[in-house]
């Protein structure tokens, strides 16, 4: 904890130096110079915007780099561009830009953002492969002015300001030369001393421990009512709420279930409230999987998600801050969510029953077998998101899955090694089976349905699932204007994935959140704190209450 020992390399800020030291004043002295401290159990490794999945370095990277818009719920709100229009055909899009300048002096134009989009295109089957999706169906960027972007769709396109919205504005002139040739340097710059054009710059990063943020006296915005920002990752998050209640931290998101109690007694506002994140079971779906064929075995999936007891992992697991899960597009993002998908039931005696069927013999000792072994599985589990929860609500699964005669392990550790697991040496999905994890999906549905795109395999897919008929119904929906229209077709894709179930969906959690006093503007909202699409959690912060 000793990371924040180090708030006074935040230059040109003379009201915080040394305030971030942990326990050096109270909360309610920081809040008064403007000092957010911000405690989370979500890692984050890597502040390059190709490479990184994780949420909290996203949200950290929307602190210090411009969009075209920021997401409010299902809105886009201006960022860079102060308007924005398209063509009676739907198909060509001008933004009107703000006047803007980088962190090293440089000028920020409609140059950089066109750089940045025809970066996108020429390197999307490469290193820009993970952010491939926002820029569907996009032909070309063109700067008509300094002021004046345009982006020339190939068709319409649904969400087109919110799909471009996503996408983070990078200077030219720092990124151009890595974008020569293949584009391999772009996946392997640091970019750990970034040029910025966002409300802040950054001060300090120390992969997994610690990001430091000053605000940028040269952001094209109206300024933040924060001076700085400190954004402490915990890997114990039992020292986490502990410093939280000893006043060294200011916020902590998201805040352990178990906690909840002992924070409010301490004077700390707790916020629960519906949101986006689930958690699943993940299924190894590539035929490069040769030890275990039965896991494509859709029938054995469908017995699975029957043992899968989800009221008793949200009430137990999860002291009830969670629903029983059904759709990766969860039930809060409203008519995108197929309401004829519902949690299976809990039943294990059918789930005995359709193993049965499939021709997984249960043996004397009690324990089913497949081709001469025993169906035993390693479940692999990130310690560091799941948190204890998670590790409850597997135990829960463990022990209902004894009965159907399966048998989990589980391997837990940090979110890279879990994460390299999954995908095996070049993505190939040779050795893992099952794994545990969540998604914090966005409130339009495309960005998790692209998940398991055929396309996304090296990408974003923790699965290898590939399926034709899946991605034809993407691009459909993807280009389809019509919102009705688009929500049959995404509601068909939602019942391909409930009968393939290359996800099971367990859980969908609340967002459980804490703040100190001494601090106003939170918003409930709907990706969390540490919003991903969004500055909007940080830019609305304000000391005093």
């Amino acid at each position: 904890m000793g990371y924040f020992n180090h708030i006074n390399r935040l230059r040109n800020i003379s009201a915080i130096t040394a305030l971030l030291a942990l326990g050096a004043v109270p909360a309610a002295a920081d809040a008064q110079n403007g000092v957010l401290r911000v405690g989370t159990s979500f890692s984050c490794s890597s502040l390059n915007p190709y490479t990184t999945t994780q949420s909290s370095c996203l949200a950290a990277l929307r602190l210090m780099y411009p969009s075209l818009g920021q997401a409010s719920g299902s809105e886009v709100l201006p960022d860079l561009a102060t308007s924005w229009s398209s063509d009676d055909k739907g198909a060509v899009w001008t933004f009107k830009l703000k006047t803007g300048q980088w962190s090293d002096g440089k000028p920020l134009t409609a140059k950089d953002a066109a750089f940045t989009f025809n970066m996108l295109l020429k390197h999307v089957n490469g290193p820009t492969a993970r952010r491939a999706r926002a820029i569907a169906n996009v032909e070309k960027a063109e700067a008509a002015d300094d002021q004046t972007l345009v982006i020339t769709f190939k068709q319409p396109t649904s969400n087109a300001v919110g799909r471009l919205a996503q996408i983070l504005i990078v200077p030219e002139h720092v990124w151009a030369p890595l974008a020569e040739g293949d584009g391999t340097k772009i996946a392997t710059f640091p970019n750990d001393e970034p040029v910025v054009g966002g409300p802040f710059k950054l001060a300090r990063f120390a992969a997994d421990q610690v990001i430091l943020l000053e605000a940028n006296g040269d952001y094209f915005g109206a300024a933040p009512a924060l001076k700085g920002v400190g954004i402490q990752f915990f890997t114990d998050s039992t020292s986490m709420v502990q410093a939280l209640v000893n006043k060294q931290l200011d916020l902590v998101t998201p805040l352990p279930v178990t906690s909840v109690e002992a924070v409010k007694k301490a004077g700390i506002t707790v916020a629960s409230y519906p949101g986006l994140r689930f958690h699943s079971w993940l299924f190894n779906s590539s035929e490069n999987q040769k030890a275990f064929p039965e896991i494509r075995d859709i029938k054995l999936r469908q017995a699975f998600a029957h043992a899968i007891d989800r009221k008793k992992i949200a009430e137990v697991a999860y002291l009830g801050f969670a629903t029983p899960g059904d759709s990766m597009v969860p039930k809060v993002t409203g008519d995108w969510s197929n309401p004829k998908i519902v949690p299976e039931t809990f039943d294990l005696d059918l789930a005995n029953k359709l193993l049965d069927e499939a021709g997984y013999a249960k043996g004397a000792d009690g324990w089913r077998t497949t081709n001469g072994r025993k169906m035993s599985y390693k479940v692999l589990i990130p310690a560091n998101v799941e948190g204890a929860e998670g590790l409850r609500a597997l135990e829960i699964v463990t022990a209902d899955f004894k009965q159907i005669g399966v048998e989990l392990i589980t391997e837990q550790s940090d979110n890279a090694t879990i994460a390299a697991a999954i995908t095996g040496p070049d993505n190939t999905f040779a050795d893992s089976t099952i794994a545990q994890w969540g998604w914090i999906p966005q409130m339009d549905p495309d960005f998790i349905l692209s998940v398991v795109l055929c396309s996304q395999i090296g990408g974003l897919s923790e699965t290898a699932y590939c399926n034709k008929d899946y991605d034809a119904l993407y691009d459909a929906q993807a280009k389809e204007v019509d919102l009705e229209k688009r929500k049959q077709t995404v509601w068909q894709m939602q019942e391909i994935l409930e009968r393939d179930r290359p996800y099971i969906v367990t859980v969908q959690q609340n967002n459980v959140e804490a703040y100190a006093r001494g601090w106003s503007g939170f918003i409930e909202n709907p990706i969390g704190f540490l919003d991903y699409t969004s500055n909007r959690p940080f830019m609305s912060m304000k000391p005093g209450n």
